[in-house]
């Protein structure tokens, strides 16, 4: 909290983005004080305060559930939930390279046994192909599909087709990500689009955003730091090695120097950061409903595009 007071308005500037001078140079005191009064302070991690109330006592008469997409081993918060309640592993088993050797019979031969159905080879292929392994919507999709048959036994290929099953796969998320980051409004904006027309959840896609800029990020201040110039045509080894040590390994030498290039839509890596900032806000104004789900992504990539060429 001393950082607050001993900054400068300059760096207020700089790195908060505002303005002491418009606002008032008493601000940072305030903030200080009423933090000091409500018992507010930094967390020394991202998952400390969960930590607190597994250690404690949690009210009774309730359940915390929590999900991901890939548990860190060595976290302390994945070492409180086996001590004091249940990991569950529920994932699609890669069996080969490409994206039909899924194995997601964990949903499949659950749902299928309670609706009395079968799901043909070539129909099961086309899931895949849509909707890849996020096993939620491939339930749901499935789920659908076993109502839409009706009194039929055996799901076909001419089912998917009919629901119109199509193009519901992460990726999306990741195209638009880049869109984004690229400050490529029209691209941006039909990606979104797409994404809305089959029904996926704003926040997520707001998630999805939020990576891209963090990726971004990552490697323009490791760009930054290595003094990489010009439209190299490949990133100097320092940089992967600092992008490693942040993501846990190394990228793909290619795949780093896209998101660099990307990156350079953005004045400064501070820009970058600000861009965040604008992710936080969204996602909290969509967990707290403030305003239409649509609209709010919708400002969120306008706000981040606006001022590309």
């Amino acid at each position: 909290l001393e950082t607050l007071e001993e900054a400068t308005p300059a760096r207020w500037k700089r790195e908060v983005g505002v303005d002491l001078e418009a606002v008032g140079r008493d601000l940072p005191a305030t903030l200080v004080r009423v933090a000091r009064e409500e018992g507010l302070c930094v967390p020394e991690t991202e998952t400390e305060s969960l930590e607190r109330l597994l250690e404690g006592n949690a009210p009774p008469g309730n359940v915390l559930l929590l999900t991901c997409v890939k548990p860190d081993r060595k976290s302390r918060l994945l070492r409180l939930v086996e001590d004091r309640g249940a990991h569950i592993e529920c994932k699609a088993t890669q069996r080969g390279r490409d994206i039909e050797s899924l194995d997601v019979s964990v949903v499949t031969s659950a749902l299928l046994a309670e609706h009395g159905k079968t799901l043909s080879r070539e129909a099961e292929v086309a899931l895949k192909r849509a909707i890849g392994a996020d096993l939620r919507l491939f339930a749901q999709e499935l789920e659908k599909l076993c109502l839409y048959a009706g009194d039929r036994q055996e799901i076909t290929r001419a089912d998917v087709d009919a629901l119109g099953v199509t193009h519901l796969r992460e990726e999306a998320f990741w195209e638009l990500g880049n869109a984004v980051v690229a400050r490529d409004l029209k691209q941006a904006l039909f990606y979104l689009d797409d994404a809305f027309s089959h029904g996926r959840h704003p926040i997520p896609m707001v998630a999805g955003i939020a990576g891209a800029l963090r990726r971004a990020l990552q490697v323009r201040a490791a760009a930054d730091a290595a003094g990489v110039g010009g439209r190299p045509r490949r990133l100097p080894p320092e940089v992967l090695d600092a992008l490693a040590e942040v993501r846990g390994k190394k990228p793909h030498p290619f795949a780093a120097l896209k998101e660099w290039e990307r990156s350079l839509a953005w004045p400064s890596a501070e820009a970058l950061a600000r861009a965040l900032a604008a992710c936080v806000r969204a996602d909290r104004n969509l967990k707290r409903s403030r305003g239409v789900p649509r609209l709010v992504v919708e400002g969120l990539v306008l706000e981040l595009c606006r001022e590309a060429a």
